[in-house]
């Protein structure tokens, strides 16, 4: 039996699942980031963002549109012609008009207020690209987590199993023993004790392994109820630097990034709060048709076809301190922004260098674990060696036994753990996706 978990310490060894269904972790962030719900909400929400960043959003663009109308009306009238002493009247006078105009409207010149929207309509345009690229880290690193815990748990239920094959056959060579008289019924109860514990630990390791299973399929955005081998082998980056860690932050961290672009929004805030100041140009343009009748009228019927423009200035000269207390209040949020921007970083640098700290920790404790394992690996061959030639008791073999297992175990934790530290240490680098 300790042959095998040597098998299973070079990641040779899978456990009897009963699936024949594999996934693979490059399949898994695919599908990931086809399906994930939070990545495709993201990947809408930086359509919309696109799809706002347009010019005549901004008023960079003349208006050209059709109008057109027209009024009928019945009526009793009264009318006096100069020259006459006696009104007419004229009973069911209608009135009929109808109009129709091809219109341009465009600001000459507004302060440069719709150059600076254009401006923020294309960094949010950004922004809504880097909250997809914060969503899409967020979604590997979770895709990463569950993947690997999958694989932990699965290699779990080996070393659960494992523990019961060796709990099963000592029960069987006790109650083997007890029929020879060379063992007490206690010896053999106690070994029936212990493949039961060992049993539960299987059904417990199985549960776990299967709600792992939904997690990663629900980050996947896949059917829950579905389950397959993943592999367990893993492979750390050796090339890590903190100095070069940090300086790849500061570049290329996501959220160093989103806070630069919030404070351009701000600072083009301040622009069109500004541009206030300064008096507009509008100029419309149309080329229309009326025609109009009116049996009330002594003008009977008209009809006009033809081109009008003109334009329009306007110019505040007092609203009340408005302006100024917008410029005031832009201004600070161009403070406040540069203060973000300054956390982020800080922020940034922080989270690097204790992520750096904890991977480095979990390094150490892999490397503890390894040691810890194979020497224990060395004292269960020759505790079992001792157990089969009678020369120890059962508790000393039990014992031997769940700290093997318990030395399996932990070795398997930190395997994982230190490259899921290693993944989110990439992440906060910023490098998690190049």
């Amino acid at each position: 039996m300790n042959k095998w978990m040597i098998i299973w310490l070079l990641g040779a060894a899978w456990p009897a699942l009963g699936q024949e269904a594999y996934l693979t972790l490059e399949q898994a962030l695919g599908l990931a980031l086809e399906n994930n719900f939070d990545l495709r909400v993201s990947q809408r929400n930086a359509q919309i963002a696109e799809n706002q960043a347009l010019p005549s959003n901004a008023g960079l663009t003349p208006w050209i549109g059709v109008n057109a109308g027209g009024n009928w009306s019945l009526t009793n009238s009264s009318i006096r012609i100069t020259g006459e002493s006696q009104d007419r009247e004229i009973d069911n006078a209608q009135l009929r008009g109808y109009n129709g105009q091809l219109a341009l409207q465009y600001t000459l010149f507004s302060g440069l207020a719709n150059i600076n929207i254009y401006k923020n309509l294309q960094a949010a345009d950004r922004m809504g690209e880097l909250e997809l690229r914060l969503r899409t880290e967020l979604t590997i690193t979770q895709i990463y987590s569950s993947y690997y815990e999958v694989a932990r748990l699965q290699n779990e239920l080996s070393i659960a199993q494992g523990l019961k094959d060796i709990s099963k056959e000592r029960y069987q060579r006790a109650k083997s023993n007890f029929q020879f008289g060379s063992n007490t019924s206690l010896d053999v109860l106690n070994a029936e004790v212990n493949l039961n514990n060992d049993s539960v630990s299987v059904l417990r390791a199985e549960l776990n392994l299967e709600n792992a299973h939904r997690n990663l399929n629900a980050a996947m955005g896949v059917e829950i109820e579905q389950f397959y081998l993943v592999d367990t082998s893993l492979t750390y980056l050796e090339d890590l630097s903190l100095d070069i860690l940090l300086e790849e932050s500061m570049q290329n961290n996501t959220s160093i990034t989103m806070a630069m672009y919030r404070q351009m929004i701000r600072e083009n805030d301040l622009r069109v709060s500004q541009s206030e100041r300064y008096p507009r140009l509008d100029m419309n343009a149309g080329y229309g048709y009326n025609w109009n009748k009116n049996d009330a009228s002594v003008l009977n019927q008209s009809t006009s076809l033809g081109l009008n423009a003109g334009i329009t200035l306007r110019w505040t000269i007092f609203d009340a301190n408005r302006i100024n207390a917008n410029i005031d209040n832009a201004r600070l949020a161009i403070e406040s922004s540069e203060i973000e921007y300054t956390k982020a970083r800080s922020y940034a640098e922080r989270d690097v260098r204790n992520a750096w700290a904890f991977y480095q920790n979990n390094l150490a404790i892999l490397a503890v674990e390894k040691a810890n394992l194979q020497t224990n690996i060395k004292n269960f061959e020759r505790t079992e060696e001792l157990f089969s030639r009678g020369q120890i008791t059962t508790t000393q073999f039990r014992e031997a036994q769940i700290n093997l297992a318990r030395a399996y175990l932990n070795y398997n934790s930190a395997r994982y753990n230190s490259k899921v530290a290693e993944i989110e240490l990439i992440r906060l680098a910023g490098i998690l996706i190049e």
